[in-house]
């Protein structure tokens, strides 16, 4: 049986559609979105703020859930209009049973979080990041933060560590790629001699850019 009519239900659902972004985003971060809402799904609760995650994991977190949200709702709004123009009831109902738990769930983190759809954001308030999270690895136990400690020539050192026929040696130069001041670093110039034929100056076309 369902709680609520199916009208209720369904309006309740495009209600919180409009209050999720519909933004446009590049194949790779959707990719990185479905990745990373599906895991988010499966947790007890939808809620991007984990104690131990860096500013940046939480803002991932979040930006893939107002997305993955909005697919899910609007994938299932598609399925239950099919279902019901087909006159296919008993689906139309189970369909609408699995929405009213979506938005159930959805509407309780976009409390906790709600999303920006047309206003600025209110950099006066702190964020829940700052305000909850309880150990934040963007400070002294981040990455960033211990480079600080490593010898100013840490990455010739680390370039000059790899093996000359090690099948990672392209993929740790790429990697390596300095792009402060717009130019390739020094071990793409000098450590890849034998791989600039082809693409070098693409790519530093695209670094300077």
């Amino acid at each position: 049986m369902l709680n609520g009519s199916p009208t209720s239900v369904y309006l309740d659902a495009k209600g919180l559609l409009d209050r999720l972004p519909a933004r446009g985003w590049a194949a790779s971060t959707e990719i990185l979105y479905a990745s990373t809402f599906h895991r988010m799904w499966n947790e007890p609760i939808l809620d991007p703020l984990r104690g131990h995650d860096a500013r940046g994991t939480f803002g991932v977190r979040r930006a893939a859930m107002f997305w993955g949200a909005r697919k899910l709702l609007e994938r299932l709004l598609t399925k239950f209009q099919v279902a019901s123009s087909s006159a296919n009831k008993s689906f139309a109902i189970r369909l609408l049973r699995v929405i009213r738990r979506v938005v159930a769930r959805v509407a309780e983190a976009i409390e906790r979080d709600p999303p920006l759809v047309h206003a600025l954001a209110d950099f006066s308030q702190p964020s829940r990041w700052n305000a909850e999270s309880t150990n934040k690895p963007s400070g002294k136990g981040s990455k960033k933060h211990s480079l600080s400690a490593f010898p100013r020539e840490w990455r010739e050192l680390m370039w000059a560590a790899v093996s000359a026929d090690s099948e990672y040696r392209i993929a740790i130069a790429v990697l390596s790629l300095s792009l402060r001041a717009g130019r390739l670093s020094w071990f793409l110039v000098r450590g890849l001699p034998d791989f600039q034929k082809g693409w070098s100056l693409r790519s530093r076309a695209m670094v300077s850019t």
